[in-house]
């Protein structure tokens, strides 16, 4: 399944970038899923960036992007 979340964010799709982020959080490749979340919600529907804002908040590693994306909310605490 994740070939397939990589094949489809790397095709432009937001919600496989946003799938694709997770599968790289869940791994702790905190950077890669941190462009990716970037790309999602750059091109996603107002849920698929909530959904980015919700991570984002959920893992203190994602502060700087939260910062990127105007996300002033403060990381919840691991």
């Amino acid at each position: 399944l994740p070939i397939w979340y990589r094949r489809s964010a790397e095709g432009g799709y937001f919600r496989g970038q946003y799938n694709w982020a997770s599968v790289l959080l869940r791994d702790g490749r905190i950077g890669e899923a941190a462009v990716w979340l970037e790309h999602a919600a750059a091109g996603g529907t107002p849920g698929v960036r909530r959904a980015v804002r919700d991570l984002v908040r959920a893992h203190p590693a994602l502060h700087a992007l939260g910062e990127r994306l105007g996300d002033d909310a403060p990381a919840v605490a691991a």
